[in-house]
């Protein structure tokens, strides 16, 4: 690093204009001017649709709240004795911040609960490691880009998608009865080799985690009344679960002409097909018309079979 670089970091690191982060994607360091940084943040914040300002911080109450519940099941030897360690000992509060979104218009920011220590992270925790291994099992679920790469190659066409504010809208509906809409216990928790703890069980567990949350940002406090928070560790496994009984359902009732392939990681989904434009098309439109919560932006690639792609 030459010195000019060195004094400027060193003049920025020192300036109150600005403020410094990672970008969402590719590791970018994004720099905010400090006055646009809570600006975008309280903008996401102030859409009730899935924010409710709160006149204080209710974490002492959820931390109740949990403590009661799991000594309830210990009591009723729906859980065994040692799930008293799911509690956390000295719960604080969440916090939120945001990591722009550089590939997109305006680069809005994505909002992020950071959780360590609250009330739920242990139950969250507990609750991914079930949920995780299902995550695998999906028909849409791809490892990696190279895996990927390996199953795509004699198409015609790609479809790259990506769902439109999946996190904050699982469900237009309170977040507390989602568990019950879309896991019925024979398409998750049943199927579990281990049948101990009962469906029921983990499902209120799961209530929970996406009922009892509470986050500051500056001198406010707020709580998510939709979706699932980003941040907490059974996020990514509950929204791949979803978008997999979704497409689940959707795949069983559409008549068109499917993609022979299809897989998806959360809100980004790929596809591969023999389809053509048309079909294709005609297939997007019936997707974004299937779920209210679920839409789908999307791109084509033309592929040339036998052609490598790097």
């Amino acid at each position: 690093m030459s010195c000019k670089e060195w004094s400027a970091l060193k003049s920025l690191k020192k300036t109150q204009r600005h403020c410094y982060q990672s970008g969402r994607q590719g590791g970018a360091l994004v720099v905010w001017r400090t006055d646009l940084y809570p600006k975008e943040a309280l903008r996401q914040l102030s859409d009730t649709s899935f924010y409710q300002k709160v006149d204080k911080d209710l974490t002492s109450f959820n931390q109740t709240a949990i403590k009661n519940t799991i000594n309830e099941l210990i009591a009723k030897q729906e859980l065994p004795a040692s799930a008293k360690n799911l509690i956390i000992t000295t719960p604080r509060a969440s916090c939120i911040y945001c990591l722009s979104k550089l590939h997109k218009p305006n680069n809005p920011g994505w909002p992020i609960i950071w959780a360590c220590s609250y009330p739920t992270e242990l139950i969250s925790s507990y609750l991914d490691r079930i949920m995780a291994p299902k995550v695998k099992t999906l028909p849409s679920y791809i490892k990696d880009s190279q895996h990927a790469l390996q199953i795509f190659r004699d198409f015609n066409f790609l479809i790259k998608t990506n769902l439109f504010s999946l996190w904050t809208s699982h469900l237009l509906i309170p977040s507390f009865v989602m568990p019950k809409v879309f896991w019925p216990s024979n398409i998750l928790f049943d199927q579990r080799t281990v049948k101990e703890p009962k469906s029921e069980t983990l499902l209120r567990l799961a209530e929970l985690v996406l009922t009892l949350n509470c986050f500051s940002f500056g001198d406010n406090f707020f709580k998510q009344t939709n979706g699932v928070a980003m941040g907490t560790k059974m996020g990514p496994s509950y929204a791949n679960l979803f978008v997999g009984f979704v497409e689940h359902q959707f795949f069983s009732q559409y008549n068109g002409r499917k993609p022979e392939l299809n897989g998806s990681y959360i809100d980004d989904c790929i596809g591969a097909t023999f389809s053509t434009r048309e079909e294709l098309t005609q297939f997007i439109t019936a997707v974004n018309s299937f779920h209210s919560a679920l839409k789908y932006t999307r791109q084509f690639f033309i592929l040339f079979r036998h052609q490598s792609f790097n």
